[in-house]
């Protein structure tokens, strides 16, 4: 009998001690179950704070991305707009030396002048002359018409010699030759003015006579060319290069 109660009062005891530590399992699985849940709260706290700053920095970036790519666009409509400019001011400038290169050169206006007092002076000095040598014509007056004023004009070679209108042409070497001031150009020695050239130009030459010197040939952008007709230079005019 004694050992049945004793049997009974240590299985009692071992059978409270189970309980207890069940109890504390239950406990702690609780505990546990409580920070697990708290655990996932602040998980998905964290994600929610993750995935909005993603969206915050991928609004920023693509804000400053699309600026970037207006300030460029800008920089473009731009230089594409200065690059027409220049192409339009390429283009007319084009046009206008194409326009030169057609427009026949004409003599100006003063050079003309010029002539025509030369001209009319010479005239005038002549009719002086054929007074002092009893003229017979001695009312002859200068004409209004330059064409028939230079039509009286005749070279002083011929008024000094008056035994012949030939020049007495000498040939030299071929040398180069250069203006050395404004000058006009004759189709012969003592002829018509057909050109006026402009100072420090330069020319080339082989032929002279006491008083002239002949243009064979003449340089245009640094290139040689051959003179196509006659032409006719002051002596006193130019000076060797």
């Amino acid at each position: 009998m004694k050992f049945v109660l004793l049997f009974l009062l240590s299985f009692s005891l071992y059978a409270s001690d189970d309980i207890a530590r069940v109890e504390t399992i239950v406990n702690d699985i609780v505990e546990l179950r409580k920070e697990y849940a708290q655990s996932q709260s602040e998980l998905r706290v964290c994600k929610e704070e993750l995935q909005s700053q993603k969206k915050k920095s991928k609004d920023a970036i693509q804000n400053s991305i699309n600026e970037e790519k207006e300030g460029y666009e800008k920089k473009i409509l731009s230089l594409e707009n200065e690059v027409k400019a220049l192409k339009n001011q390429i283009d007319n400038l084009e046009n206008q030396i194409k326009s030169l290169k057609n427009k026949k050169v004409k003599p100006k206006v003063r050079v003309k002048e010029v002539v025509k007092e030369v001209v009319k002076k010479e005239v005038v000095q002549k009719i002086v002359k054929v007074k002092d040598n009893d003229n017979p014509f001695p009312n002859l007056l200068l004409k209004k018409d330059d064409k028939k004023i230079k039509t009286i004009q005749k070279p002083k070679s011929v008024q000094k010699t008056k035994a012949t209108k030939s020049f007495k042409v000498t040939y030299f070497k071929p040398a180069s030759f250069r203006l050395r001031k404004e000058s006009a150009i004759y189709n012969r020695p003592n002829g018509k003015v057909i050109d006026q050239w402009e100072k420090k130009r330069s020319f080339t030459s082989n032929q002279k006579t006491q008083e002239w010197i002949k243009i064979t040939g003449y340089f245009v952008d640094k290139k040689w060319r051959k003179a196509k007709k006659e032409m006719w230079v002051r002596l006193s005019d130019v000076k060797q290069r």
